[in-house]
């Protein structure tokens, strides 16, 4: 088995399961942070942009409607509009519109998805008329987070009896307030100080520049739009980066390692291989060389046993005389094994009578069940017809099993049972099956036993003899021929081995030269 391996070249070392879950781990882990990190930051920033896009397009719209007033102030102060309570009714529109976005739904969420001015209208009015008012609604929602001041509120609770003049020069002072709330709108501030100076630092702004900073408002709101787009990108980039970090990292060794280690277990089976076919070929040259004198001690012995001897010097004989034949039957066994291994078994179809072979088989171990007070029965139809297969090689096959059967059974009995199983254009299945009520034998040990060499009990202090090739043999010749061998066993209930091989019927001519071979 050196030549197994390398002079100077190390085994191989098997890659362990706890190692292959780590580097599997390390890759899951790679791919799935990037990702999970960048949705998590890509859902958080769609929310915040989303939600400054709508305010931003909410009091974009606010301005505009405050930039038309302005307009309309400027007429009513030089007398060219005597009714203000079309501009008034307007600008109270428009901050209400604002209001009842910010009241109804301040995180900017179901009513801010609604673009139509159509849906938004409806819901404005109806918080104008129930009685509150823009500034109280305002007051309410606040403005970028902050409440009116409550100079404002107190100027505008004084009653309905101040003059037009007054509420023109309110509802401008609070529009120019607007506006110089915008940069916090759009920035997010939060610094009420801030508010306050731009609070106390708004003065008349013209209606251009109210325009202007609605351009301005309208622009960021598409901007702060296309975000998540950009931000899509950005997840995928970085998605992919970590795909070809886990490839280059963990994945590609991983699969480098795992064919280094393929392709030393190939060599290694090679080797293997070759070891064993020597073995085989060795086998089968020492029994060729060893059957050729042991022919001869039978021949030997034969002569002897024809010769006028003693009492004792017979039994001596006698004794000579198995012991040979137990040789021989091992000889036998080594050299089919090794015709087995190489491939090398050829049937040889002739008539057979499958009665007479059972007999046979029976006929073989019957001395060793008498001694062990074993039953032999059998169990075949009275019209068991002949059939075409190798009658040598099924001899091997059912003897295998009958003795295996008789060897491993200390008490009740063995029973071979034949069935011709009828198929299409002659052909037919022969079943055998050869039961025992031997110990049986444990699921986990099924395929085991029909390998070479092997017996259930391994030890060296087995109550069984053996090579452990018999049933190795028997499947072998029996798949060599077109069948199988199968078990079906119990511990403590006993052992059924099946043969199942596929033969053809006997022609009638054939028949009858083998009724008269066997007779």
């Amino acid at each position: 088995m050196e030549g197994r391996i390398k002079s100077g070249e190390e085994r191989p070392a098997l890659p362990e399961r706890p190692y292959l879950r780590r580097r599997v781990a390390t890759a899951m882990i790679v791919l799935l942070v990037p990702l999970v990190l960048s949705s998590v930051a890509s859902v958080a920033y769609h929310r915040t942009s989303a939600i400054n896009a709508r305010y931003a397009v909410a009091f974009s719209e606010l301005l505009g409607r405050i930039s038309h007033l302005d307009r309309e102030v400027a007429r009513a102060e030089s007398g060219r509009d005597e009714d203000p309570e079309i501009w008034r009714e307007e600008f109270i529109s428009a901050l209400g519109l604002f209001s009842a976005i910010r009241a109804a739904d301040p995180d900017g969420g179901e009513i801010m998805d609604t673009t139509g001015d159509d849906d938004l209208q409806p819901l404005m009015r109806r918080k104008v008329d129930v009685g509150l008012d823009p500034f109280e609604l305002s007051v309410q929602a606040g403005l970028a987070g902050y409440d009116m001041p409550d100079s404002l509120k107190k100027v505008w609770e004084a009653g309905p009896e101040f003059s037009d003049s007054r509420v023109s020069a309110l509802e401008k002072k609070f529009g120019e307030i607007l506006i110089a709330a915008a940069p916090i709108l759009l920035d997010g501030g939060r610094d009420e100080n801030e508010f306050a100076q731009y609070w106390a630092a708004s003065t008349e702004i013209s209606h251009r520049e109210l325009e202007g900073v609605s351009k301005v408002l309208q622009e960021s709101s598409r901007v702060a739009g296309q975000a998540p787009v950009v931000l899509a990108c950005v997840v995928l980039v970085i998605a992919l980066m970590g795909v070809a970090f886990a490839w280059m990292a963990v994945i590609r060794p991983l699969i480098k390692r795992v064919g280094r280690i393929q392709r030393a277990l190939a060599r290694e089976a090679v080797a293997a291989h070759a070891a064993d076919r020597a073995k085989t070929e060795f086998l089968a040259s020492v029994s060729h060389e060893l059957r050729t004198p042991m022919n001869g001690i039978i021949g030997g012995i034969q002569l002897l046993e024809a010769s006028d001897l003693s009492e004792s010097d017979r039994e001596t004989v006698q004794i000579m005389s198995d012991c040979a034949e137990s040789q021989m039957l091992l000889i036998e066994q080594l050299l089919t094994f090794g015709e087995i291994e190489a491939g090398v078994v050829r049937p040889v179809t002739s008539p057979v009578d499958l009665a007479k072979v059972v007999r046979d088989a029976l006929g073989s171990v019957a001395l060793n069940a008498y001694q062990k007070g074993l039953m032999l029965r059998t169990d075949m139809p009275a019209d068991l017809p002949m059939i075409e297969s190798d009658g040598e090689r099924l001899h091997q096959i059912v003897g295998n099993l009958v003795e295996n059967a008789v060897k491993f059974t200390d008490a009740g009995q063995v029973a071979v049972g034949v069935r011709v199983l009828s198929g299409e254009s002659g052909a037919v299945t022969v079943r055998i099956d050869v039961t025992d009520t031997g110990p049986g034998i444990a699921y986990e040990h099924r395929n085991r036993i029909f390998e070479r060499f092997t017996q259930v009990d391994g030890s060296s202090s087995r109550r069984t003899g053996g090579t452990g090739l018999g049933l190795a043999i028997a499947r072998g010749i029996a798949r060599d021929l077109g069948g199988d061998v199968a078990l079906h066993s119990r511990p403590e209930e006993g052992s059924t081995f099946t043969l199942s091989l596929p033969a053809r019927l006997a022609k009638a001519s054939e028949r009858n030269s083998g009724e008269d071979l066997a007779a």
